[in-house]
């Protein structure tokens, strides 16, 4: 079997569940030299056995994350339908494509790109990486540009120039979307050439079998396993295995710390003093951020304010709140006349929103957290998306409006604690001093705050009308390139920057180290294999198709998920066999 078995109960696991680890990883480490030698052709034919066995167990796959969050709504199993397949088969043909003309050219696709100020701009997307089917997907009019890091080479597929002798990663897998853990496999498996053992969230063991599904033409060749144990003893040791060369997680901040410099504050402090780490193989990670949305003051009509406020109410509610990439703080010109209309409207849609199940671990604690922090928050109540669910009674939405940028950045909660819960904070600025416009001013010092004020460096957006955009189109372009954030999306919630499989999914590729790792190290997706990315720059229309709205202005029937998933994978074959899909 590819998987560890998990135990009966959360104890303290046993001498024989850990032979168990060990003889699975044993397995892999004596594989690892013979995948990183690999012919070109065997690892193709094991993407293209992956990807025909994406669609085989969707549905009930799907109904099995649906469940992870107390639901069993048709409307949530379609979200997960389309999320997975279309994430996934995204990164599976983007990879494909890479390694295909890596075959036949001798080296990765390399699309147009452009130098501005001594820095290298990638056209990422849509140019060669499916552009037909992101139009179907409501992405016509979508671009990714990939930001490279300056003064570093341009090197594509470091791997593949220069293979390792063979290397075991250990990757730690999300505990808030299912997918992930699918997609930093996949990614240590094939960009890093890399022996994958994953270890599971504990919320997510109905997801396991499902992902080992799709994964078992790595596992029956030895090169991929994975564990459900809950117990962190279990995690622990895998971790700390001589047999770990590298380790991937996804994930927070205190759990990256806890794992580089030990679960003590006593011995963290003292390791760190020492720049003795306790883990002593190199790690990468994806750590989330206090997410910003930087909105440019302009003139914008009723339907466009009803638009981005309804998208930002959906960012808030998804997955109550429990996404990396969620909403946090929102910067505002005090200047800026529509202001208080804009938070009124998004107001107004939370109230319209079915609150979600708190079903995620500590999400009860985190929400108080901020209600201790802010008691005058507004609270926003509406039905439950999940009447009598097991997680509980959900929680309101709760909307913090801060009159005025806090004197002192570094002690306002909002702005340096990550609340992964659905709570939001709207924050009035004045645009800076000195010359040119309030819009021009604004941005600077939008720019500037998000920065240097707010935790992370993960994904940003910033709105900004197109009228206004053509009136001071060089400080917006200054204020897209000034933003030290690893996806900035303009116009969109980011998270529609995960999709492309050619974009850059990670924190800001800037220098941050173990010792102070911010949003975290390393980036997926990036299906040209670029060594060194900085960030995304991810843009579309002012009002998109692409923009996820709640469920009532944009209903996805459960049938047209399945049908669309199907396309997306092979075409009316596909879409068929989906139709049918029980």
């Amino acid at each position: 079997m590819s998987a560890v078995a998990a135990p009966s109960t959360a104890a303290k696991p046993s001498a024989v569940e850990l032979e168990e680890v060990d003889v699975a990883m044993q397995k892999l480490a004596d594989n690892k030299a013979a995948w990183a030698s690999a012919p070109l052709q065997q690892r193709i034919n094991i993407l293209k056995e992956i990807r025909a066995r994406l669609l085989d167990q969707l549905l009930p796959w799907s109904r099995a994350t649906a469940g992870i969050r107390c639901s069993k709504r048709d409307g949530q199993v379609a979200a997960d339908v389309l999320l997975t397949a279309l994430v996934i088969i995204n990164q599976l043909d983007g990879y494909l494509r890479s390694l295909e003309h890596f075959q036949k050219h001798g080296s990765m696709p390399r699309p147009p790109s452009t130098s501005r100020n001594g820095q290298t701009i990638v056209d990422a997307f849509p140019v060669g990486f499916g552009e037909a089917k992101m139009s179907l997907l409501g992405l016509g009019g979508a671009s990714v540009k990939l930001y490279l890091q300056p003064g570093k080479p341009e090197t594509q597929g470091h791997f593949y120039r220069e293979p390792h002798g063979g290397k075991l990663a250990t990757v730690l897998g999300a505990g808030n979307q299912h997918h992930l853990a699918l997609s930093d496999a996949l990614h240590m498996a094939f960009v890093e050439g890399c022996v994958v053992m994953l270890k599971y969230h504990p919320i997510m063991k109905p997801a396991a079998p499902f992902i080992d599904y799709v994964l078992e033409p790595l596992a029956k060749r030895g090169l991929y396993a994975s564990c459900t144990n809950p117990a962190l003893e279990v995690t622990k040791h895998m971790l700390y295995s001589p047999l770990t060369d590298h380790v991937h997680m996804t994930g927070g901040t205190a759990t990256h710390d806890a794992i580089v410099w030990g679960g003590d504050p006593a011995e963290q402090a003292r390791r760190r003093a020492a720049n003795d780490p306790l883990l002593k193989v190199p790690i990468t990670s994806e750590l989330g951020a206090v997410t910003p949305w930087l909105v440019v003051p302009g003139t914008w009509s009723e339907k466009e304010l009803t638009h981005q406020s309804r998208a930002l109410a959906e960012g808030v509610a998804s997955n109550c709140s429990c996404n990396c990439l969620a909403p946090k703080v929102v910067l505002l010109a005090e200047e800026w006349e529509q202001g208080d209309a804009f938070i009124a409207a998004v107001k107004d849609e939370l109230a319209q929103l079915p609150l979600p199940s708190p079903y995620y671990p500590g999400l009860r604690q985190r929400y108080q957290a901020f209600k201790d922090a802010y008691p005058s928050a507004q609270v926003i109540t509406a039905p439950p998306a999940e009447p009598n669910a097991p997680c509980g009674e959900p929680l309101p939405y709760l909307v913090n409006v801060l009159p005025a940028y806090p004197s002192d950045p570094s002690q306002e909660y909002a702005l340096t604690v990550e609340p992964f819960a659905p709570v939001i904070t709207f924050v009035k600025m004045k645009a800076g001093g000195g010359s040119g416009s309030v819009e021009e001013r604004f941005m600077e010092a939008a720019v500037k705050a998000a920065n240097t004020d707010l935790w992370g460096s993960l994904s940003c957006t910033l709105l900004v009308h197109p009228d206004t955009e053509a009136r001071y189109g060089e400080a917006v372009q200054r204020a897209i390139d000034g933003l030290r954030y690893g996806c900035v999306a303009v116009n969109a919630w980011s998270a529609i920057g995960f999709l492309p499989a050619s974009s850059h999914w990670g924190a800001f590729g800037g220098d941050q180290t173990i010792a102070d790792i911010g949003s975290g190290l390393g980036a997926i997706h990036n299906c040209y294999l670029f060594d060194h990315t900085q960030k995304a720059v991810v843009r579309t229309p002012f009002i998109s198709a692409a923009h996820p709205l709640p469920a009532k202005y944009s209903p996805m029937p459960l049938g047209v998920a399945k049908v669309i998933a199907g396309l997306s994978h092979s075409g009316l074959w596909g879409a068929l066999k989906m139709a049918f899909a029980k």
